[in-house]
C-alpha cells in the first residue's frame, strides 16, 4: 500500500523545510476517541474480569485510537530505527570513549553483532541504523536496508552545547523531517508497530541538559552516569550541563521556567530547545515519534534518550491531544522519570532496568503466552515487540 502523506523535501532551501514541517504537523490529529472506546467493549467482552490485564488492556485501547480503527489489529511486523549521530559535547570528557565509537558500534549494527541485534532476532523486529549525524562521510544509502546504514545525514556532528548551539533551527528541521518520513516509509514498507533507538557516545548529556530545562529540574538532578561514567567524569558532565543551560537561558531568558501551556500555546518553541541543547539522533527520535503520530503507526519508547526525545511532542502546541506512545519501558533517574512523567501523562508498563534484561525475556515470552490464552487475537505480539527496544549502552 502506497501512502501519499510522504512529501517530498528540498534539504537545501530553507523555505521548503519550513513548510514542509508545518504541513505535516497538520496531519497530526488527536486519537480515534470512537475507535478507542470500540476496543475497550471489546477487552470487556473477554471471559476475564474486567480491567484484569491492566496496562496492556490501555496500551491496546490506546493502539486503537492511534490507527483510527479498532478492528483487524495486527502487530505483526515490527522495526527498531536506530539513530547515530555524534555530539561535539564529548569534548568537555562527558563519556568514557571517543566518538569514533559511534560509527563502531553503528555498523555492527548491520552485521548482527550487537546485543540490540539478538534481541531483534529473537522478537522478530527488523532493526535499521540510521547516520543521522555522525562525524564521518557518509556511508550509507539513501533507501532502508537492514544490511546497510540508512544515510539521513544533517551534518557532520552536533555542536559542542556547552558553548554553542548544536545545530541551527534548519538543521534541526531537516533532522526532525528525516525521522518523520522515515515513519512513513517503513509504514510503507508494510511495519505496523515501530521503536526507536539511539547510538551517539555523550548523547545523555544533551537529553540532560534538555530535561533540565523542559523540566525545571537543577541540571546537576537531571544529569546521570549514562554509561557508568567515574566521580570524576560525571562531576565534568555536570558542568557542562550547567554550561549549556547556563549558556541557553542567557540567550533565552523567557524559557526559564517556562510551563508546558506555554509551548503548547506556541510562546515557547521546543525546536528551539533541540536545536539549541540536542543532537541529530535526539531530533531523528523525535521526529520519528512524530511521524509514528501522522502516520496514525504507534511508536514505542524506551529509556532516557527516548524518553527525553518524546517529551518534546507534548509540548509542541498541535500534539498535546494526541497519546501515541503504547508503552513506555524505564527511566534511568528515578527523580526525572516522576517529573517527566507529569509531562508525558503516559504509564510505563515495565520497570526492568534492562542494563542487566538478558534473563527476563522469558518473562515477556510468558506475558504473550497468557494475552494469547485470554484475548485471543493478534494484539497479544504488542509485548513481543517489547523485546526490541533493548538498545542500552551496556548492553551493545
Amino acid at each position: 500500500m502506497k501512502y501519499d502523506s510522504r512529501m517530498k523535501i528540498n534539504m537545501t532551501e530553507k523555505n521548503s523545510v519550513e513548510k514542509t514541517w508545518k504541513a505535516y504537523l497538520n496531519k497530526i490529529e488527536p486519537a480515534d476517541r470512537t475507535a478507542m472506546e470500540l476496543a475497550k467493549k471489546r477487552w470487556n467482552s473477554v471471559a476475564k474480569p474486567i480491567g484484569s490485564l491492566g496496562i496492556l488492556e490501555e496500551d491496546i485501547i490506546r493502539i486503537a485510537g492511534i490507527r483510527g480503527n479498532a478492528s483487524g489489529m495486527k502487530l505483526d511486523r515490527s522495526a527498531l530505527a536506530v539513530m547515530c549521530a555524534d555530539h561535539g559535547v564529548v569534548a568537555e570528557g562527558v563519556s568514557q570513549t571517543g566518538k569514533d565509537v559511534t560509527r563502531i558500534v553503528a555498523e555492527n549494527f548491520t552485521k548482527g553483532e550487537t546485543s540490540t541485534s539478538k534481541m531483534c532476532r529473537i522478537s522478530g523486529t527488523d532493526l535499521y541504523p540510521v547516520d543521522m549525524g555522525m562525524d564521518c562521510e557518509p556511508t550509507g544509502q539513501k533507501e532502508p536496508d537492514m544490511h546497510r546504514i540508512l544515510d539521513r545525514k544533517v551534518a557532520r556532528g552536533s555542536g559542542n552545547i556547552a558553548r554553542k548551539s548544536a545545530m541551527s533551527r534548519t538543521e534541526c528541521l531537516r533532522a526532525l523531517l528525516s525521522g518523520m518520513d522515515l515513519a512513513f516509509r517503513l509504514k510503507e514498507m508494510g511495519y505496523e508497530i515501530l521503536a526507536a533507538g539511539e547510538m551517539g557516545i555523550g548523547n545523555t548529556t544533551p537529553a540532560a541538559a534538555m530535561s533540565a530545562v523542559l523540566t525545571g529540574l537543577p541540571p546537576e538532578e537531571a544529569t546521570g552516569r549514562g554509561a557508568g561514567l567515574s566521580d570524576a567524569g560525571l562531576e565534568k558532565k555536570k558542568k557542562a550541563v550547567e554550561m549549556a543551560v547556563s549558556r541557553f537561558y542567557g540567550k533565552y531568558p523567557e524559557y526559564r521556567n517556562g510551563t508546558k501551556e506555554q509551548y503548547e500555546r506556541g510562546e515557547l518553541s521546543a525546536v528551539t530547545v533541540l536545536a539549541e541543547l540536542g543532537g541529530f539522533d535526539l531530533a531523528g527520535m523525535t521526529g520519528l515519534f512524530l511521524g509514528g503520530a501522522a502516520a496514525k503507526i504507534p511508536v514505542l519508547m524506551d529509556g532516557f534518550l527516548s524518553t527525553v526525545s518524546d517529551t518534546l511532542c507534548p509540548h509542541n502546541k498541535v500534539f498535546h491531544d494526541l497519546f501515541y506512545i503504547p508503552v513506555r519501558l524505564r527511566l534511568h533517574n528515578n527523580r526525572l522519570a516522576s517529573t517527566k512523567s507529569r509531562h508525558i501523562k503516559v504509564k510505563h508498563v515495565c520497570g526492568l532496568h534492562i542494563c542487566y534484561f538478558t534473563k527476563d525475556i522469558h518473562k515477556l515470552r510468558q506475558i504473550r503466552k497468557l494475552i494469547e490464552s485470554a484475548f485471543k487475537t493478534e494484539t497479544a505480539s504488542l509485548y513481543s515487540k517489547l523485546q526490541c527496544c533493548c538498545h542500552f549502552t551496556k548492553v551493545r
